[in-house]
């Protein structure tokens, strides 16, 4: 992704049209495909961008931009960046406080949402794409964090929305094929095939959706909303699994949330990943969280920690884990854990832990791995909430 970052400027430099201004309520810029897919393009060689008229893959108006590629694994880059569309912005987005789009795909798959800065920081949020269906997402500007591929930190550590120079949208599917194929986890490949993104009403927005509340009380201390899995149970990224299924909870009566349904074969494991702004849980002690399993399974709840200055080894990541024995029988269960409990992987240099550098929760599925027998499951969350 850093390698794609870097390629904005020649990108930029190039693209002659601007983006369009939209004076209509709270849009402060907006790309709505009525009549033309520019300035967007592509850094995939063997990608086509362009507009479709058909109703079907049509979200708002007569027109959606239509993007045709291959799915497969980052190469040398002669082929340039597998999945990938960018747009220049010009002036930058002063004012914006959140940005929505409408997405579909043939194939579901993980999208990274990006805004590049002029100096060559990106800030991203992840949204899960599921398959032949529109996906309305919004996104509170405080939901981009500085992308993990990026070198160094950003040193005033927030996205300057003056110096947003780009939008860029990315399907991480090669990046978790990597990693799958790298060994560094015990986790099945995803399958690549073609695919087919239709992209509409792309709108930077000077509102921004409701702050969300926990929909538990706090018992003692000060809540601070990690993930509610309701408006935002999209913003997740899959690892492993069997062609996993990423969902809301079907319907009241189950409870709200996410709903991850997975099959995972003997020996391995699913990661769930939520990334979210780095600072955001300063002062945390505790961690609550509310889960349901369809078959009895052992996870591990895990904070990612930045480190700071990033070492020339490894990946600048310290990772603190709980595990968690759950239940079919029990239904769904509330579990308050504070963060002494929570040690670090003893494969890693240990670090001291700092919930203030904490940058995304993980949750990890190892049944499949610790019992070598197939798993097939369906987990489901809401509400995670550290309390300070």
């Amino acid at each position: 992704m850093r390698r794609f970052a870097l390629g904005f400027a020649v990108l930029i430099a190039t693209c002659a049209a601007g983006h369009a201004q939209v004076n209509k309520g709270d849009i402060i810029v907006g790309f709505d495909f009525e009549k033309t897919s520019k300035p967007w393009t592509t850094m995939d060689q063997m990608g086509q961008v362009g507009l479709t008229g058909d109703p079907e893959h049509v979200r708002a108006g007569a027109g959606s931009l239509e993007f045709k590629y291959t799915q497969r694994a980052p190469g040398d880059g002669a082929q340039g960046m597998p999945g990938s569309l960018m747009a220049p912005i010009e002036g930058g987005l002063n004012g914006v406080k959140s940005v929505r789009l409408s997405v579909k795909a043939v194939r579901q798959m993980p999208l990274v949402v990006g805004l590049n800065e002029a100096g060559g920081v990106t800030y991203t949020s992840v949204v899960w794409v599921p398959a032949d269906k529109w996906l309305d997402v919004d996104l509170p500007i405080g939901d981009f964090s500085q992308s993990l591929d990026d070198q160094h930190p950003d040193p005033k550590g927030h996205l300057d929305l003056d110096q947003v120079s780009a939008i860029i949208l990315i399907d991480a599917t090669p990046f978790l094929y990597a990693l799958a194929q790298s060994g560094a986890l015990p986790v099945s490949k995803p399958t690549f095939g073609e695919q087919t993104v239709w992209l509409d009403e792309v709108n930077f927005m000077g509102d921004a959706p409701p702050a969300e509340k926990p929909a538990h009380p706090v018992a003692d201390g000060q809540p601070i909303m990690i993930a509610s899995c309701r408006r935002s149970f999209a913003q997740w990224a899959v690892l492993g699994g069997n062609d996993p299924s990423i969902s809301e909870s079907p319907d009241a009566n189950d409870g709200p949330g996410l709903r991850v349904a997975y099959k995972n074969a003997p020996g391995t494991i699913i990661a769930m990943f939520h990334p979210f702004a780095s600072g955001l849980l300063q002062g945390a002690k505790q961690v609550d969280i509310s889960l349901k399993t369809a078959a009895d399974c052992t996870i591990a709840l895990t904070f990612e920690q930045n480190l700071e200055p990033k070492p020339a080894q490894g990946d600048g990541k310290a990772r603190f884990a709980h595990p968690i024995e759950l239940k079919a029988a029990d239904g769904w269960k509330r579990f308050s854990l504070p963060l002494t409990e929570f040690k670090q992987d003893e494969k890693e240099t240990p670090v001291p832990m700092n919930p203030a550098k904490f940058a995304s929760v993980i949750l990890v599925d190892f049944t499949a791995a610790a019992t070598q027998q197939p798993v097939t499951n369906v987990l489901q969350v809401d509400d995670i909430v550290g309390v300070k």
